[in-house]
């Protein structure tokens, strides 16, 4: 009598063990009644198995990087935004986000810059309203992984020290600080 009580629980944890691992995916593949119906919260009348969908493909969002420019040369954060984004791999996007009265020759030069790199990238002229807009930029863009910028650029120094303090939970993105202008500022050095 004392095996088959123990037949009977190791039965049942075994299929406990395979409803799990049917139901592993649920919670990205089921609508809201059916996990609810998985759980047991559903109306038990018309409950019956039901069986995840696994032929969705999962479209995977590229990866952002951020380079706040004004009006000088920036090519040391440009050369640490050109090599985050080789690090981060090919679906990976550089949003250069300008500001300030940029001419057309340094927006010509970045963009030879990243061309070169073979980058995806685009240009956002912020306008008057610099920060505003810098803040509905980080806020409508989730998969935005980190800002670079200069340390004394004005609009990334009023973010740091003036809006994400007290933003508290909103504002989750980190702001890199690269010192120098000059691309030979920036160097790779081995660990050799």
């Amino acid at each position: 009598m004392p095996e088959n009580i123990e037949m009977k629980k190791l039965s049942d944890d075994i299929k406990r063990a395979l409803n799990a691992l049917a139901y592993q995916d649920a919670t990205e593949f089921l609508s809201t009644r059916e996990k609810l119906d998985v759980l047991g919260y559903g109306n038990k009348k018309t409950r019956h198995p039901l069986i995840p969908r696994r032929n969705t493909p999962k479209i995977e969002t590229p990866k952002r990087i951020g380079l706040v420019v004004d009006t000088r040369s920036n090519s040391a954060p440009l050369d640490y935004a050109i090599d985050a984004c080789k690090r981060q791999g090919e679906n990976s996007h550089l949003d250069i986000l300008m500001h300030g009265s940029v001419d057309t020759e340094t927006t010509t030069n970045l963009e030879e810059r990243i061309k070169q790199a073979g980058l995806y990238y685009q240009i956002i002229k912020l306008g008057e309203k610099t920060i505003e807009e810098l803040i509905n930029y980080i806020k409508s863009h989730p998969s935005l992984i980190f800002l670079i910028s200069m340390p004394d650029d004005e609009v990334a120094r009023v973010l740091i020290e003036e809006v994400m303090p007290k933003s508290g939970e909103h504002i989750q993105v980190p702001v890199v600080l690269i010192e120098g202008n000059t691309s030979a500022s920036y160097q790779k050095k081995s660990a050799a």
